[in-house]
């Protein structure tokens, strides 16, 4: 993927960007000179399975990034979030579909941070739009099958790298390679595997994007009181936001799990002490939990499958 660069770094994260557009004007008005423009307002991934809203004036964002992120201002496309470095506890690679932090994956303190590589790169005069990967090495990638890459194939392959980058198997045989240099993808040698994995890696892209069809029922708050998080902790398959009132049927297993260079269903609670939560937060919280125990099986899914 030809198009590249590390994502945004604001220096004005407290200012610039919000859980909600109200709190972000007035923050925007209290604390700049600029006047609010409401079309400077974007959907903004900052951390795992936080989306929120970012002001994106060029002029007052210490690194905008502005010519990769143009590709998502406006037009509907994918990223794919990666880093330089090894992690025992994640696969080295995640998907967007919005503009990204420098930190939206991986954790101060991780070698490097997070490059993005938008699947779709496009014509701002003519809105056409063309894809980023390489056809010089994707036709060399797909040789092995006898397929011949076109820009219709852009998804597929996209989903057949994710899939391989999810692999314990592939991080645990190159874990030597990763700690030095970027992920690499191996040549698929046969066709039965490659569509397989094509398969599991667009349920996996559907998962992250939250776009999965979840079963959110087990995971219901129980409890009394206000939906105030006051102190996340995990108790016998319970995450507690409070004494009183927690998230039910969680495994220990989603609990403990890392992305990247977060455990998401213990970083979202932290990132929301003492803020009651909505109806809406609530269900998402419940999502985040059905998308790591998926991620799981779809990871058990694709070691079965592939061979190295």
């Amino acid at each position: 993927m030809n198009n590249n660069s590390v994502g945004i770094v604001t220096s004005k994260d407290k200012i610039l960007i919000e859980k909600n557009e109200d709190d972000l004007k007035r923050k925007i008005q209290d604390n700049t000179d600029t006047i609010f423009n409401k079309n400077l307002v974007v959907t903004y991934a900052y951390r795992l399975f936080d989306i929120r809203f970012l002001y994106y004036d060029t002029n007052i964002i210490e690194r905008p990034r502005e010519n990769i992120m143009k590709n998502m201002l406006h037009h509907s496309n994918l990223v794919m979030v990666f880093k330089r470095g090894y992690d025992k506890y994640a696969a080295p690679c995640f998907i967007c579909d919005t503009m990204s932090d420098f930190r939206f994956w991986s954790c101060p303190g991780m070698q490097g941070g997070d490059y993005v590589a938008p699947i779709f790169i496009y014509d701002n005069e003519s809105g056409k739009k063309k894809t980023n990967f390489s056809q010089i090495l994707a036709n060399k990638l797909l040789k092995p099958l006898n397929i011949k890459y076109t820009d219709d194939m852009a998804l597929q392959l996209f989903d057949y790298i994710y899939a391989v980058l999810y692999s314990p198997k592939y991080r645990e045989k190159y874990k030597e390679f990763l700690k030095i240099d970027f992920p690499r993808v191996p040549y698929p040698t046969d066709k039965e595997t490659f569509w397989k994995l094509v398969e599991i890696g667009s349920k996996l892209r559907e998962c992250h994007l939250m776009h999965t069809e979840f079963d959110i029922q087990p995971y219901n708050l129980v409890g009394y009181g206000t939906n105030e998080v006051v102190k996340p902790e995990y108790k016998n398959g319970r995450v507690y936001i409070s004494k009183t009132q927690y998230f039910d049927n969680v495994p220990q297993a989603q609990w403990e799990q890392y992305i990247g260079g977060y455990q998401p269903l213990q970083k979202w609670l932290k990132d929301r002490k003492k803020t009651i939560l909505s109806s809406e937060d609530i269900e998402h919280y419940k999502k985040i939990i059905a998308a790591l125990k998926l991620t799981q099986e779809l990871m058990a899914e694709i070691d079965n499958i592939i061979d190295f």
